[in-house]
């Protein structure tokens, strides 16, 4: 139960959640597609609200896209995980940086470790390479790749499922 003063509508302090009055709700999951009118939206037009995207016929939730493109590319991950799709973004992006700037022998031990489903560690706050998206280091460890591997799949599942725009 959140504090007597939060209203419905309002957003949870990190900005994920909307108080329905009886629940929390993930943000992306909550809201309901834009009603289609005479006009149709350009094929790959985002909604005002960013989490759906027209896919020609229909309205598609753009984390839903995103969940089956990863599974496409051999990476299981609950839709929770990527309803904020700009976070696997963010992480994605951050730590296909990170990999780029390692020297050949420092990218053959993590990818070792990776390829051994221990991509989480990068998560551990005494190693510091990223500090939000754990559950999705869980599922690209769980997708047996290297990290090059599971960084590449997930860019191009991202992409597929046109969250990148």
């Amino acid at each position: 139960m959140p504090d007597p003063q939060v209203k419905v509508g309002d957003l949870s302090p990190e900005g994920h959640y909307r108080w329905n009055g009886s629940e929390w709700q993930l943000v992306g999951h909550e809201s309901s597609p834009p009603s289609s009118d005479a006009s149709a939206p350009a094929r790959g037009q985002l909604s005002e609200d960013g989490y759906y995207r027209w896919n020609g016929s229909e309205w598609q939730l753009v984390a839903d896209a995103l969940v089956h493109a990863l599974g496409e590319q051999g990476i299981t991950v609950d839709a929770a995980v990527v309803g904020d799709t700009k976070m696997v973004q963010r992480v994605i992006t951050h730590l296909d940086k990170w990999y780029g700037g390692l020297d050949a022998e420092s990218r053959t031990i993590v990818d070792s470790l990776c390829s051994r489903g221990l991509t989480h560690l990068l998560a551990d706050p005494e190693v510091a390479v990223v500090s939000e998206g754990a559950e999705l280091l869980y599922a690209l460890a769980g997708a047996g790749h290297t990290l090059g591997e599971s960084l590449q799949a997930a860019t191009h599942a991202i992409r597929q499922s046109g969250a990148s725009a």
